[in-house]
């Protein structure tokens, strides 16, 4: 391969700019990454190559540097879409290790798993696998980690027999849990099933941690627990006791209680206060899949605002720099904390909606909403407590992140046009499973 990059590298640099030939290598990154369709860190690398580095004007001026430049840029990503992973300090992320993932078959907890196993680590994911969207995406993430390695397991976070059982046998390192029920708006009209998912399963993850308090724990929070009179940005020592819906109220809860395991019994608990997750293997209830869908399809889109007509704003963040700041909150292992994972960067709901028919190259024909009262009308991380103690930095563009996104649609929907279906969920049933967990070693999975 490395002949074939040098030759593309000398070809690009003779005929092209610098700025030309970077584009084009990191076009071609994309591509790549695109046509993997996991898209697990790749898009990070894209600003690794940022035009705005101080030695642009040095490299500009000189076309040998040029040619290294372009080569370093067609090594390095295509190191990144073979190994899956962004080029960075690896020694940040945990590493040949033994991890539990729960919600493993969701967005962000597939994501995780994926890049995890990237990094030789025995992972062994959980997930009920919950009819609250379409099951067959979840299966699609399954399916996947399943060819990457990862141990899928159909369990309930709450089944607190076969936490005990998995937890002997695996002897987890670290256990990042992102199992949960999720939606603001769902929250007001199904409380009991918040309550239940993202608070009584969360005590049965603590209570299993009492007793090996030495694992780290790191646990998906939100933005939601800040309320309406928040100051923006949102810092982690703003007082996060007014949230605005069910949902956000579950996911407070879980720092609270958190605290007081790490307080009487040591448990390390971290929780993250994720910022609007997007991305490939996205869900469809959030609106970056819900309004690539409907325009994609020639549907009305709802764009909500207020009786002022105040626009939206949200802090969208892409699922790689999600999955980033949570590896390194493992590593990090503190014995509590609570850090912002965002981007730091909002963006209004129409600016968004343009970026999508930007990549759809389509109008969307928008519906003015008013908005609901369980939402926040901005949300803004402040995330320099988990750059000055994680080394966490955001790095995905938005209008990337949404090309990336749209182009994952593209090849998802295309494949559930040609009827091809994943595993279902019984694969995954502990019954199917077990007996090959009780009698294999770790190293065999």
């Amino acid at each position: 391969m490395l002949p074939l990059l040098l030759a593309l590298s000398q070809t690009l640099s003779q005929t092209l700019s610098l700025s030309q030939a970077l584009s084009q290598a990191l076009s071609l990154s994309l591509k790549l990454s695109l046509s993997h369709s996991n898209s697990l860190s790749l898009t990070q690398t894209l600003s690794l190559f940022s035009l705005s580095s101080p030695l642009h004007p040095f490299l500009k001026r000189h076309a040998s540097m040029r040619c290294i430049a372009v080569l370093s840029a067609l090594v390095a990503v295509s190191s990144a879409y073979l190994k899956q992973m962004d080029i960075t300090d690896l020694s940040a992320y945990p590493s040949d290790s033994t991890i539990l993932v729960t919600g493993a078959a969701g967005f962000i907890g597939y994501h995780l798993a994926a890049s995890l196993r990237e990094l030789n680590n025995v992972v062994v994911g959980i997930d009920s696998f919950n009819d609250y969207y379409d099951v067959t995406l979840k299966e699609a993430r399954a399916h996947k980690l399943e060819r990457l390695g990862v141990v899928m397991l159909n369990v309930d976070i709450c089944d607190e027999s076969m936490l005990k059982t998995l937890h002997a046998r695996y002897k987890f390192d670290y256990i990042g849990h992102l199992a949960a029920q999720a939606g603001v708006r769902y929250s007001v009209n199904h409380p009991h099933q918040y309550v239940h998912s993202n608070v009584d399963c969360f005590v049965t993850m603590l209570e299993l941690l009492r007793h090996t308090p030495e694992v780290p724990l790191v646990y998906a929070s939100s933005s939601s627990v800040y309320g309406k009179g928040a100051s923006i940005p949102f810092t982690e020592d703003e007082c996060s006791d007014r949230p605005t819906n069910v949902y956000g109220a579950t996911k407070r809860m879980n720092e609270l209680l958190a605290h007081a395991y790490n307080h009487l019994y040591g448990v390390k608990a971290t929780g993250l206060r994720f910022f609007t997750v997007f991305g490939p293997f996205g869900r469809p209830d959030m609106a970056p899949y819900i309004f690539t869908d409907r325009i994609s399809r020639g549907l009305p889109i709802d764009v909500y605002h207020t009786a002022n007509n105040e626009e939206m704003r949200r802090d969208f963040t892409h699922v790689d720099d999600i999955v980033d700041g949570f590896m390194r909150a493992m590593k990090h292992a503190a014995p509590y904390d609570v850090f912002n994972i965002g981007r730091g960067e909002p963006v209004s709901v129409p600016q968004f909606i343009e970026m999508v028919e930007s990549a759809l190259q389509k109008k969307a024909d928008r519906h003015d909403m008013p908005a609901h009262d369980a939402e926040l009308m901005v949300t803004f991380a402040n995330t320099s407590h988990a750059m000055r103690k994680l080394g966490y930095a955001p790095r995905v563009a938005t209008q990337d992140g949404v090309d990336n996104f749209v182009a994952w649609y593209d090849w998802y929907s295309k494949k559930l046009q040609t009827g091809a279906g994943f595993p279902g969920k019984d694969t995954y049933l502990p019954a199917n499973k077990m007996p090959e967990l009780l009698t294999s070693t770790p190293t065999e999975q």
